[in-house]
């Protein structure tokens, strides 16, 4: 099926500056200054390096999946670094298109679709944003302030990323998808009156891997052009949206290990937390997600984080940042949550945590 769009329909709108997808291809010949923020000169700039894949959506769908599959330019972003060390992961152009097709078929994205560009693009999330706005033939809307509220009502925003900390309470009558990522989700989180969607993603996957509207099991459904399996609890990952490897290593086979504990089921796939987070206590496995999850479902905490702490008798023994800090009676209410076991030993504020460690994977 083809992605049409009308020549004079506007593509991107900077403030009160916007360019036609016409004007796009004309803007794409010539020679643009570059800028390290979103800004409508310097997202010229970088399709300017990827033409004219953005453009793709003006093809019939099979020429279109060949103009990528034959684009060898790749982009290169670092990695989270949740696993240790940062890394460069390079993305081909059919990786980004396919991470962008799955996701236009998924959500039903269109040309009446305005995404709101709140990530800087330099992250896998908000190139997605270009990406998904572009190959849709919508309108890809560049923020003019912070108060993300505002944005969404004045520019009659569609579509928006956010992290749970970003979202607001309010009556934004043009929302289709707020899709939520890059980190445990609070379970006060489904009574926001908004379209809501949990995802689960990686830079090594182009983003969004696995999606589904709120629910407080956070299952997620694998989108088109990906794979996934599980082996022996671990995620595996595969398709068109799969990475071409990171800088300077050799290209990952067929399957790419995660390191993301889960299981899939009749329901779809759920995530359990990071292998390298497990840890043992006095014999026990404890994986901080779990208490995570489970001291976020209290409404007052918005942000959680555990760690393991060096303990003579035990080996290790779980600690927690919290915020808000202190929350009273706090042990008391996890006894009906967790195993006594999986009982923080201490709560500290979570400013404490924040510097030292970093909260998830990137926002997708």
């Amino acid at each position: 099926m083809p992605f049409h769009t009308t020549s004079n329909k506007i593509a991107i709108q900077d403030g009160n500056r916007s360019i036609t997808y016409r004007e796009l291809q004309l803007a794409q010949k010539k020679s643009l200054p570059f800028y390290a923020h979103n800004t409508l000169d310097s997202i010229l700039y970088l399709l300017q390096c990827s033409n004219p894949f953005p453009l793709s959506h003006r093809l019939p769908l099979n020429q279109a999946r060949d103009l990528a599959k034959n684009t060898p330019l790749m982009t290169s972003l670092l990695t989270s670094g949740s696993t240790g060390r940062p890394k460069i992961a390079q993305l081909t152009q059919e990786n980004l298109y396919y991470s962008a097709l799955g996701a236009v078929e998924y959500f039903g994205l269109n040309e009446s679709d305005r995404f709101l560009l709140s990530l800087p693009y330099f992250h896998v999330g908000g190139l997605a944003i270009i990406w998904r706005a572009l190959l849709s033939g919508g309108t890809l809307v560049i923020p003019q302030t912070k108060n993300l509220s505002k944005e969404i009502i004045r520019e009659k925003i569609t579509r928006v990323s956010l992290v749970p900390q970003q979202l607001m309470q309010g009556d934004f009558p043009t929302l289709r998808t707020v899709l939520l990522g890059g980190q445990a989700m609070p379970n006060h989180l489904g009574s926001y009156n908004l379209p809501l969607y949990v995802s689960y993603g990686m830079t090594e996957m182009g983003s969004v891997i696995a999606a589904a509207p709120w629910n407080r099991e956070l299952y997620v459904e694998v989108l088109p052009y990906r794979k996934v399996r599980i082996v022996d609890g671990e995620i595996f990952v595969s398709g068109k949206t799969l990475f071409a490897g990171y800088l300077g290593e050799e290209k990952p086979g067929e399957w790419f290990a995660t390191k993301d504990l889960g299981h899939l089921t009749e329901k779809g796939l759920q995530i359990a937390g990071r292998k390298d987070r497990l840890f043992i206590s006095g014999g026990e496995n404890i994986q901080p997600e779990e208490i995570e999850t489970a001291l976020l479902s209290l409404p007052e905490i918005k942000r959680a984080r555990v760690i393991p702490r060096s303990n003579e008798k035990y080996g290790e023994r779980p600690i927690a940042f919290l915020d808000p800090f202190p929350v009273p009676n706090l042990e008391k209410r996890l006894e009906s949550l967790l195993a006594r076991f999986k009982i923080p030993d201490a709560f500290f504020p979570f400013e404490g945590e924040e510097k030292g460690a970093q909260l998830s994977r990137d926002l997708c």
